[in-house]
């Protein structure tokens, strides 16, 4: 096995356009599975109802990213990436704190399409959401 290596075949249509988008939705639930773990063991996320190749992929974006710490493992005869997580960084926490809150997660999807938010950059996601969770915050504490 190769270690640290991407490797990854997108489909593309006729017009020469990738048929896979970024999917905040499951970024989100992968953000999600990751806190919710209560060790720190390397070990795949699995997200009920999600193709496999579509979790590792959103994963190992969000390694790129410098979100989550994990490695990806690519076996001579496998179709996609293994993708292993340990846990989120710091910028990790911070980000899925403000995609896991129901109000700012609410809050993102009445102001931006599914589409928007796969289009938009992952910095604009992360700045809106913590504008949302600051002002959710605020709110609370009765400011």
């Amino acid at each position: 096995m190769r270690h640290n290596q991407f490797h990854f075949i997108v489909a593309l249509r006729a017009n020469g356009m990738a048929t896979m988008k970024r999917d905040m939705g499951l970024i989100r639930k992968v953000l999600a599975e990751i806190q919710s773990k209560n060790d720190l063991k390397l070990r795949p996320i699995v997200i009920a109802d999600e193709e496999p190749w579509r979790v590792a992929r959103h994963t190992a974006m969000l390694i790129e990213a410098g979100l989550i710490e994990g490695e990806s493992l690519f076996g001579s005869d496998a179709e996609y990436p293994v993708v292993y997580v340990s846990d989120l960084t710091m910028a990790g926490h911070d980000f899925a704190s403000s995609l896991t809150n129901e109000n700012v997660w609410g809050s993102m999807k009445k102001s931006f399409s599914a589409s928007e938010l796969a289009t938009l950059p992952l910095k604009v996601v992360q700045g809106v959401a913590s504008e949302f969770l600051l002002k959710w915050a605020l709110g609370k504490a009765g400011f």
